[in-house]
């Protein structure tokens, strides 16, 4: 008998420091996702041609990378394209806090937080130039470009060539190549 409350005890401890634990890991995996992201987010600079107008101070004005996600991913962002050019153009953040604030937005990251209200930014989108990322499942179904995938616990993404055309921009072949599905409408 007294094994037995033993072993209770020590499986009951054991538990407890497992849940104790899992909170700190979810943050650390939610971080390391996040940090993914964010450098995908600086990668798809590379490989995206966007309209001669995007850039309307000349062939130095900054990459505009704007985000409207969690203050965590805001952070990720920030300090994956700290200090980085993409073909010569510095890149930069900027955190719209609204709709009409994404104008002047080369790259925008909409969070999954965003809700039914992406469908509606998707749309005033059309034609602006803007590279539309996201991380909700349906993204792509409602006009978004790319969608950031779990895929057996990677972050891969998928493709909506028809949104990015939309958008007026152009996705290379070479990361079309690297992308998980590429979808044409």
């Amino acid at each position: 008998m007294d094994i037995l409350i033993r072993r209770g005890a020590i499986a009951l401890l054991v538990a407890s420091i497992h849940a104790a634990l899992s909170p700190a890991a979810a943050q650390t995996r939610a971080a390391a996702e996040n940090d993914v992201k964010a450098v995908f987010l600086y990668n798809f600079g590379k490989y995206v041609e966007w309209p001669a107008t995007a850039f309307q101070e000349g062939p130095h004005s900054p990459l505009n990378v704007c985000v409207m996600a969690d203050e965590a991913f805001r952070q990720s962002v920030e300090r994956a394209i700290a200090d980085e050019t993409v073909r010569g153009r510095p890149m930069t953040l900027s955190i719209p806090g609204t709709p009409a604030a994404t104008a002047g937005c080369h790259i925008l990251f909409i969070g999954k937080t965003e809700g039914e209200a992406t469908r509606l930014l998707l749309k005033k989108l059309a034609g602006s130039g803007t590279l539309t990322v996201g991380d909700s499942p349906e993204f792509l179904r409602l006009g978004g470009a790319i969608a950031f995938v779990l895929d057996q616990d990677r972050v891969r993404f998928d493709v909506n060539r028809a949104a990015a055309a939309e958008q007026g921009v152009t996705i290379s072949a070479k990361l079309l190549r690297v992308a998980r599905r590429v979808m044409e409408r």
